[in-house]
């Protein structure tokens, strides 16, 4: 007899009777991702809603019940990830939302005005490299995910972790899409700044925070697996903005 790791229900089946699910569902690898790749980039379905609301409900339990093996009614995370990254570079080269502008900031020191200058010049190179991006930091966000939940006592294998790295990248981009949405229709520089500066890093602390606690091995201490909790989210935020400045210069000395 097999259990159904998705829905718990008992049966000799290659399928689940109760929820459809295959009997074999093994722990992730890398060739499983590779196999995977041509059906998850192609194919949509209703799992899709399912992943959003699961993953802003309960993100780090979402994603290790995926991992655990209830698989059957989420949206497969590549393909999660690559349409919500897909929206994010749309939205950015649609709207053109800037930093500065001469009119509205006129009121602005010169050496305040050059700064935002420059600041806004470098989100539009971000802009153009952005598509680049993608496969340049997710093996080493799965490295954090990785190294950081086994100090959580929670030994997940690597592939494991770049799994976690698909859900954890798709779902800080849709506070962005919404934070870019916002600025866009208020096209007011002010707010433009203050929204990339507040809004983002909020959305993206808690989300860190709240994956950690809840990856995490629950058997830790509370007070214990909050501060890890807490110092994982500040390790994946100070690594997003120093990925983002390394592959910049990066980008701009191979010429991409």
């Amino acid at each position: 007899m097999t259990t159904c790791k998705n829905c718990g229900h008992q049966f000799d089946l290659k399928f689940c009777p109760n929820c459809g699910q295959k009997a074999s569902v093994k722990r992730l690898e890398m060739k499983s991702l590779l196999s995977d790749l041509p059906h998850t980039v192609f194919h949509l379905d209703k799992g899709f809603l399912y992943n959003v609301a699961q993953l802003f409900k309960r993100p780090g339990y979402a994603i290790k019940d995926y991992l655990d093996g209830k698989r059957k009614k989420f949206y497969h995370p590549l393909s999660y990830m690559l349409i919500i990254l897909g929206t994010m570079l749309v939205a950015m080269n649609l709207m053109k939302v800037h930093y500065y502008d001469p009119k509205q900031d006129a009121w602005m020191s010169p050496e305040k005005a050059a700064n935002w200058q420059k600041y806004d010049a470098t989100q539009q190179t971000w802009i153009h490299y952005y598509k680049f991006y993608i496969p340049f930091y997710l093996p080493w966000m799965a490295l954090i995910f990785y190294l950081w939940l086994r100090v959580m006592k929670q030994k997940y294998t690597y592939a494991e972790s770049v799994f976690i790295s698909f859900f954890c990248s798709a779902n800080m981009t849709i506070p962005q899409i919404f934070v870019l949405t916002m600025a866009y229709f208020v096209n007011n520089t002010a707010f433009t700044r203050v929204s990339d500066q507040v809004l983002n890093n909020a959305a993206l602390f808690i989300i860190y925070f709240f994956q950690f606690y809840q990856l995490g091995n629950p058997e830790l201490k509370k007070v214990w697996r909050i501060i890890l909790s807490l110092t994982g989210a500040l390790l994946l935020g100070v690594f997003a903005y120093s990925a983002v400045y390394v592959f910049l210069n990066l980008a701009n000395k191979i010429g991409l």
